[in-house]
């Protein structure tokens, strides 16, 4: 006999106990990515700085000792390389 419809959404909620019981049926390696963690403290790529993630954001402000509002000038001026970004707030070559 074929779910209801009622029966697929509570499926789809989770059991009761604080699980899915869709989730809990695939195997650990079809399970989906974690989401971005903001407790991470540096960047994922750190050859490119990001103004989407504020914790980005903020660990570049503080590792070139600038505000982020300066921060954000220099890489829409030079782009989002941190290599660029460094030379353009720095002033070197």
């Amino acid at each position: 006999m074929p779910a209801t419809k009622g029966e697929l959404l509570w499926s789809a909620k989770g059991d009761g106990y604080g699980t899915n019981s869709l989730m809990s049926q695939l195997p650990p390696e079809r399970e989906p990515p974690m989401a971005d963690d903001p407790n991470k403290r540096g960047p994922a790529d750190r050859s490119r700085i990001s103004l989407l993630e504020p914790h980005e954001v903020q660990y570049w402000a503080d590792k070139f000792g600038v505000s982020k509002e300066r921060l954000s000038e220099a890489v829409r001026k030079v782009g989002h390389s941190a290599e660029a970004v460094s030379r353009e707030l720095t002033g070197s070559p």
